[in-house]
């Protein structure tokens, strides 16, 4: 797709994701209908309420007619995969809500996430709404990313150490928990456990404090999708961050075998010296 058109989609897409977050904080926690997706290897993935599907149901009503438009695939976590992704130029990757777990919990840490997808696997353009904070983000390839329409970039920190790396609740359950945390210990690194949803776990890398959001490699779907981290990718790469797999390879991000895209773990960093760290140390615990 031509910059020209991205432009013009983008404006739209970012009111579309608004409109979905404020339909999600319509929702109160008592009147909320939960319930759980069967097959899912984690809570968090399992998770799915009535405020996912008008979200969905916002987005895919006023996205298909560009669908049809610009010729362009859809794909999103509540519907089946079309799989008109792989033939079609570029398609649309929705996340309703990302985060439902932390949204059911009454905490912060949930988002709207939209994005088009090249058929390549290249992510050309990223909107997240967290509709908690009112806080809007979004970018273009090759130029620039933005929070609340103000330039948003990435200096790195001058020194990597006594930094804090964030990953995902369900890492406690990893065999290799124990001895992550060491090794992050022993590097006089923090790590921490976050609550939120894979996309605001990735943003949180273009705060200061927060070098790194990473996500180890996982055989079993579930936790870690297409959806997950299309929009996001675009977003922290154009704010200067760095975003690759567990190896410092690009993430795949639209894959012919399955929508699941944790089967090689992702890294988001402030730079390209802390992924490298954090696969030197993935590394050295897998000897």
């Amino acid at each position: 797709m031509d910059i020209k058109t991205l432009k013009e989609i983008k404006y739209y897409v970012e009111a579309v994701a608004v409109e979905a977050g404020k339909a999600i904080l319509s929702f109160s926690k008592e009147s909320l209908k939960i319930q759980f997706k069967e097959g899912a290897s984690s809570e968090a993935s399992s998770v799915v309420t009535d405020a996912d599907r008008l979200s969905q149901k916002i987005i895919t009503d006023q996205l298909l007619p560009f669908c049809k438009q610009f010729n362009l695939g859809f794909l999103a976590e509540e519907e089946p995969d079309r799989l008109d992704r792989l033939h079609k130029d570029a398609f649309f990757c929705v996340d309703p809500l990302d985060g439902t777990l932390a949204f059911t919990n009454g905490i912060d840490g949930y988002s709207v996430s939209i994005a088009i997808v090249s058929k390549s696997g290249e992510s050309l353009l990223g909107v997240v709404y967290d509709p908690e904070k009112d806080d809007l983000y979004s970018a273009l390839k090759n130029n620039g990313a933005f929070k609340n329409r103000l330039t948003l970039k990435i200096t790195g920190p001058a020194e990597l150490k006594n930094g804090i790396f964030i990953t995902d609740k369900s890492f406690e359950k990893h065999l290799l928990y124990k001895e992550t945390l060491s090794l992050f210990n022993d590097n006089n690194f923090t790590l921490k456990i976050s609550q939120s949803g894979a996309v605001l776990n990735a943003l949180s890398t273009l705060s200061e404090d927060v070098y790194s959001y990473f996500k180890f490699p996982k055989n079993v779907p579930g936790g870690g999708s297409l959806w997950d981290f299309a929009a996001t990718s675009c977003i922290c790469k154009e704010a200067g961050g760095s975003v690759s797999d567990i190896l410092g390879n690009p993430i795949e991000l639209n894959r012919k075998e399955s929508s699941f895209l944790n089967h090689k773990g992702v890294i988001y960093s402030q730079s390209n010296q802390i992924s490298t760290r954090i696969i030197e140390m993935y590394q050295s615990l897998n000897l």
